[in-house]
Order: C-alpha cells, then structure tokens, then sequence
C-alpha cells in the first residue's frame, strides 16, 4: 500500500501502519513535523518495512528546504550533545 500527501497533512492524526511506501509530496520547514510524519508509518503494527519517499524538483524551494532542514538538524545535534556534557559536568558535581 502506498500513500502519498503533504507532509504537515500526514504529521497529525493519522496511524499508517498499513502502508509500507509513504510520499511525501512535499517537505515541512520543521524537522519534528517531518519526523512524526515518518514515524506515523511505524506505528504498533507494522509488519512491514517502510520505504519513505520525497520528492523533490532541481532548481526550486525543495532544494533551499531540503537544505534548511539539514542545517536545523545539524543544530539540533549540537544542542543535544551540549545538553549531554551539561548533565555529565552536573552528575560529577554531584
């Protein structure tokens, strides 16, 4: 089975545990909103392995988003990676 839409209208509300190839007919700006729309196919239930798709055209805002959301991740990894030297310093001081 295969679903393809928008990723904010597949973010929310939707359990897709019954599909196995999710498109995406776009990317949203936020990484979470991307990443719950994925997780949304590998829900409880999923016998299946899940192939994700998104589609994207050369020379347009899907490059500038596509990039974007490679930059708010990396960001997002570096705070994760402070936070984790912060409560190691924190757990050592006692």
């Amino acid at each position: 089975r295969v679903l393809s839409g928008t990723t904010r209208a597949m973010s929310g509300g939707l359990n897709l545990q019954a599909a196995s190839v999710v498109v995406f007919l776009d990317q949203d700006w936020t990484p979470a909103a991307v990443d719950q729309a994925i997780g949304r196919a590998h829900r409880r239930g999923q016998t299946k392995p899940v192939h994700v798709v998104t589609l994207a055209a050369a020379d347009t805002v899907d490059e500038d988003i596509a990039a974007l959301l490679k930059r708010k991740r990396g960001v997002i990894h570096d705070v994760e990676a402070v936070e984790d030297i912060i409560r190691e310093a924190m757990r050592r001081a006692g």
